[in-house]
């Protein structure tokens, strides 16, 4: 059974901003409406509630409009409260309103459905992400990396930093930077002489803002879903990457011109040849070989340990193999850098020096990118005939071995890389 519809009471006020409309029922059930206009009571009677209560509620708007505002009919009235209660309280709310409004049917160029673009908001997750400026995630992003390879954590800094100092960057948020600001400065020039960045420059900074925004992503800084202005940048057409080795020529070369620096200074105690030999014949990645410590050796059963701190890439422990003269040699590094086995193998930005003395000996006219672990991939292939064997020393899969770092080679290539080491070679430029 229905419930009993309420009764109205009476006497009522009906009201409208300031104007007030008295509605009493009579004796005789007609009904009584009382109201002051131009400082005097007035009255009039109506002969039934409906009559009555909506002829109150427009004299109320009418006498609330004398005030000096705009009279408006019924139907706006409502609208207006409506929009009002959406607005919330405070000092011109409403107005900010109509204005977020006309700005966003500007967005949609006149078209009128609001509700549809706010679903469509909605639904790409932008209502759930936290807002920030560029500057802040990009501190936070930075902080990741202060414990760890500062090579790494300047790299990002200077790409990222140097947008946020920008003026016109500065306090932007987040959530504004688009593709048409990242694809103008990640192809900015490096210098006066040239009219665009280098290519292969243009895809490390696409890198760097990509994993930058992946991370951003990962704290909810961005939405789950779609495609962030990262992801949105091409990245220029390279040439095939990842094969470019050292022939057996420029290996020696190498070895000699390294052993020659590292004896004319003597206080780098032959870290530059400890970081060719790591790099070159056990395959650490660089930045393995800068964490890596003596202790990791063993020089009896000729194997090189890799801890899960030392491999925070993929955090996953190995043990390599060590051809004897490799070990040979490395143990006397170890013995004339003063016997502790807690101590760095290499020495800071070593990679930086090698590949300037590389290129200032003429060994090679560019420092291919991690060319030391392709070499080492590609001969060890060579010798071992097996990608899984090779894959699990180097920490990566057979499939990325092979797409990205293996050059084929024959297995006396294989074997010449390796007799590079012999003592003989070393033994002749004591």
């Amino acid at each position: 059974m229905a419930a009993k519809r309420k009764e109205i009471e009476f006497p009522m006020v009906v009201s409208f901003g300031v104007g007030r409309v008295t509605v009493c029922q009579r004796s005789n059930g007609f009904f009584k409406l009382a109201w002051r206009e131009m400082g005097a009571q007035r009255t009039t009677t109506k002969t039934n509630k409906e009559k009555a209560l909506a002829w109150a509620q427009e004299k109320a708007r009418h006498l609330d409009a004398a005030t000096g505002k705009r009279w408006i009919d019924a139907g706006d009235a409502d609208s207006l409260e409506a929009l009002r209660r959406v607005a919330g309280d405070g000092d011109g709310a409403l107005r900010r309103l109509v204005a977020d409004v006309v700005d966003a049917k500007g967005w949609l160029s006149g078209g009128s459905d609001l509700t549809t673009a706010a679903r469509y908001f909605s639904e790409s997750g932008m209502l759930q992400v936290e807002r920030c400026t560029l500057a802040t995630a990009v501190a936070r992003f930075l902080a990741e990396y202060d414990s760890g390879s500062k090579e790494t954590r300047r790299t990002f800094g200077q790409e990222l930093e140097s947008f946020c100092e920008r003026p016109a960057h500065r306090g932007m948020m987040l959530l504004d930077l688009d593709e048409s600001m990242l694809k103008a400065w990640t192809n900015r020039k490096v210098n006066e002489g040239k009219d665009v960045a280098a290519e292969r420059t243009v895809d490390n900074r696409v890198t760097t803002w990509r994993t930058f925004l992946n991370r951003c992503r990962d704290w909810k800084l961005l939405p789950e879903s779609g495609k962030h202005a990262g992801d949105l940048l091409r990245r220029p057409e390279l040439p095939e990457a990842g094969k470019e080795i050292f022939s057996l020529s420029q290996g020696r070369k190498l070895l000699d011109v390294v052993r020659a620096h590292d004896r004319e200074t003597p206080r780098q105690g032959k870290r530059l040849e400890a970081y060719l030999l790591i790099g070159g014949w056990l395959g650490l990645r660089p930045s393995e070989i800068q964490r890596l410590t003596w202790e990791a050796f063993d020089w009896q059963t000729n194997y090189c340990h890799v801890p899960p701190d030392v491999a925070r890439k993929n955090k996953s422990e190995r043990y390599i193999p060590m051809d004897e003269r490799l070990s040979k040699r490395l143990h006397k590094l170890f013995l004339a850098s003063g016997k502790k086995l807690s101590a760095r193998c290499c020495a800071f930005r070593c990679r930086e020096f090698l590949s300037v003395l590389a290129r200032d000996k003429s060994v090679c006219e560019h420092w291919p990118t991690d060319v030391l672990r392709h070499s080492f991939c590609s001969y060890r292939i060579a010798v071992v005939k097996s990608l899984e064997q090779v894959a699990t020393e180097a920490d990566n899969s057979p499939a990325i071995l092979k797409s990205n770092y293996r050059r084929p080679l024959r297995h006396e290539d294989g074997l010449a890389w390796w007799a590079l080491l012999d003592d003989e070679g070393f033994n002749s430029q004591e």
